[in-house]
């Protein structure tokens, strides 16, 4: 098998896996209720993580089906909110494309949980602002019991744990390239 073979099978491995880790996630956390939102997904770090290790296809592609395959074993398939996720990946997938020499761990760590951020916000505005049309919200329902709670939410839960894999990440990958 060739180098691209291995490459391109590789990112299908890990589409898999997370896509599968993001949709058990969004379904062990489907009963948590946070004051101002129903819906609380802990897993949103999951296509966080996933773009910012493996690139913006992969993470665009484990937000989307991993919201995906958890939506469609509970509430049923809303394109907004698959979309909305896999923007979060594909955004936070930008940072090892706009950084790939950052020498110190740190910066990259930072770089990422930057992107991260403005990832999350923009996939939570994504949900509230089409959910005008698919769920009839008015712009201003959708902004202030959408958009605002979700992105506070999931920047909480998003964030500190990109952070914390990020900084494991590294040091398992400096140990085992020794």
């Amino acid at each position: 098998m060739g180098r691209r073979n291995s490459s391109i099978v590789r990112k299908l491995l890990y589409i898999a896996a997370g896509s599968a880790l993001f949709a058990a996630a969004n379904l062990l956390t489907d009963h948590l209720n946070f004051p101002g939102l129903q819906v609380v997904r802990p897993g949103i770090a999951v296509p966080v993580i996933f773009g910012a290790l493996f690139g913006p296809i992969v993470g665009f592609l484990v937000g989307f089906l991993g919201s995906t395959g958890s939506d469609l074993l509970t509430f049923g398939f809303y394109w907004n909110w698959s979309l909305g996720n896999g923007l979060v990946g594909m955004v936070a997938g930008l940072a090892p494309l706009l950084f790939p020499r950052v020498r110190r761990q740190w910066l990259t760590i930072v770089a990422a949980a930057a992107l991260g951020a403005v990832a999350i916000v923009l996939g939570a505005g994504v949900v509230a602002l089409t959910d005008v049309f698919v769920a009839n919200l008015t712009p201003d329902t959708a902004i202030s019991a959408e958009w605002i709670p979700l992105a506070t939410w999931n920047l909480i839960w998003g964030l500190p744990l990109l952070v914390i894999v990020l900084s494991i990440w590294a040091v398992v990958r400096r140990r085992v390239v020794r």
